[in-house]
């Protein structure tokens, strides 16, 4: 599965939400509600893109799906730190689409989502480090996007959209990752360093940006 699918499915799957859930935005809800109805416009092209391409038949969406197998879905911090009281950190990432069970291939992206009134420095590091976990052993993701929504308006919108693909994260020399994340990570911990450095680490680690307003030459909000 290419990344433009997955691009072309989630541009869809924004319009939709912004089209049918702005007063979701408006009244500034929960992410947990914008996710869950972001998750199900996902499956919903998910499901017509699988019409046309059997491969993808297989694959769900899923939130905060916490289970790698049988077993509870883990990913490794660099440095010594604990997360939620533990370490590994055992995530619960916003959306997953992938295959449930084992086999090879079978996770493809993960998704985070920040509402712009709750997009602190610190908890956008926390995703960015939760979203290359997720490329890394055991997982192997084969994307990683970030998505900040714009909240408390009338037209809700992408503000930015950041992606990370494992082949272009594992090109990156492994002190590299380790220094990056490990920077990462005390900012996430101090809580006191700013978005443009946050930004900074992620093109660091592969993070770039995506356009997902404008899918098939046509324009899907505004």
């Amino acid at each position: 599965m290419k990344w433009t699918q997955h691009q072309a499915i989630l541009a869809h799957a924004l319009a939709d939400l912004f089209r049918n859930d702005a007063h979701l935005f408006q009244v500034d809800a929960n992410e947990c509600s914008i996710t869950h109805r972001l998750a199900m416009y996902i499956e919903q092209h998910l499901r017509e893109a699988s019409a046309a391409a059997r491969e993808l038949e297989h694959y769900v969406v899923d939130c905060e799906y916490n289970r790698d197998e049988h077993r509870t879905k883990y990913i490794r911090f660099d440095s010594s730190i604990e997360v939620h009281g533990e370490r590994p950190y055992a995530p619960y990432p916003d959306i997953i689409l992938h295959r449930r069970g084992g086999g090879e291939d079978r996770n493809k992206m993960v998704v985070e989502v920040k509402k712009s009134t709750n997009a602190q420095p610190s908890l956008v590091a926390l995703d960015l480090l939760k979203l290359t976990g997720f490329l890394e052993n055991p997982l192997y993701y084969d994307f990683g996007v970030f998505l900040n929504l714009k909240s408390e308006t009338e037209k809700p919108h992408v503000i930015l959209a950041k992606k990370v693909t494992q082949r272009a994260y594992r090109q990156i020399a492994t002190e590299h990752r380790k220094r990056w994340r490990n920077d990462l990570e005390q900012c996430w911990l101090t809580g006191t360093t700013s978005i443009e450095q946050v930004w900074q680490l992620g093109h660091h680690l592969g993070f770039v940006d995506v356009d997902l307003n404008v899918i098939d030459g046509k324009q899907r909000w505004q």
